[in-house]
């Protein structure tokens, strides 16, 4: 094991001070003892993606300076849409610096072999080849496990409840259409905040945007669910008006509960998203 002292010593001479990013020296030394033989070129990488690992909204804001540019660089490279880019580079965003089921952030895999750029450009390249084989194989895969299509099941309302029943097949895939009609960056977001529980300044982060446009993505996804629901069932089945309101307010009522469970008001105005959502896996410092 590297010896700690010898680690210090190597980042104050290349000016390193893990505390810029809200890390305390020891847990960065325990780190990198723990990658073995380290090759001090890349330790001013490593630092970055520890931070990043942790949390640390200006580690996490640096990250998206320098390798922001990388993830459509290297998806275009495999001939997918827009879409499909702003799809896969969410996918890895996620995969990088969020917990999940034990599992530790994906950053944490760097070890310092090479140049954080290079290392990172193959994780996103993987995701990428892994995106098409996944279509290849089952084309609605991918939309099929939509965690937000959760939230258009039951409700506590006896009377939507009822109604449920009745349409329950036909308003499925109408709200499963719904949030598949959604831009990919609205999607996201909502999908993030409700069945995440991350707030909306932890998603801009890993998006690279403001607060407030986050706000306005989630406003947008949720009128957009509702309105598309309506004019889908209105479409498809031709249901009285009333029925295809009631029908609306349990898209919507779901909604709602999706947030209330996570702890996180359910907004009506963009100012209301202003609030700090629930504690999630990308801690903040």
């Amino acid at each position: 094991m590297v010896d700690g002292a010898s680690i210090l010593s190597a980042l104050a001479a290349r000016g390193i001070d893990a505390s810029a990013y809200g890390v305390a020296p020891e847990r960065l030394v325990t780190h990198l003892q723990s990658l073995g033989e380290l090759d001090a070129t890349h330790l001013e990488d490593l630092t970055l993606a520890f931070s990043c690992s942790e949390g640390n909204s200006r580690a996490l804001a640096e990250f998206q300076r320098i390798y922001g540019g990388e993830f459509a660089g290297a998806l275009s490279r495999l001939s997918l849409g827009r879409a499909e880019i702003d799809e896969v580079a969410q996918t890895v965003r996620e995969r990088l610096f969020m917990s999940r089921a034990g599992a530790r952030p994906k950053i944490l895999d760097y070890a310092g072999r090479g140049p954080l750029a290079g290392w990172l450009r193959a994780v996103i390249v993987r995701a990428g080849v892994d995106h098409r084989r996944k279509l290849a194989h089952d084309p609605t895969q991918a939309t099929e496990e939509e965690p937000l299509v959760d939230l258009g099941e039951a409700s506590r309302d006896p009377e939507l409840e009822s109604l449920r029943k009745r349409y329950e097949e036909p308003f499925r895939v109408a709200f499963r259409d719904a949030v598949r009609m959604l831009p990919t960056d609205e999607r996201n977001a909502l999908r993030l905040n409700v069945a995440e529980g991350l707030n909306i300044e932890q998603i801009g982060l890993l998006y690279g945007v403001h607060r407030a446009t986050v706000a306005r993505w989630i406003k947008s996804a949720r009128d957009g669910i509702a309105q598309t629901t309506q004019r889908l069932l209105a479409e498809r089945l031709g249901l009285p008006a009333q029925d295809i309101e009631s029908l609306v307010r349990l898209c919507q009522s779901r909604l709602d509960v999706g947030f209330s469970v996570l702890g996180v008001n359910a907004p009506t105005e963009v100012g209301d998203l202003t609030a700090t959502g629930p504690t999630s896996s990308v801690r903040r410092h």
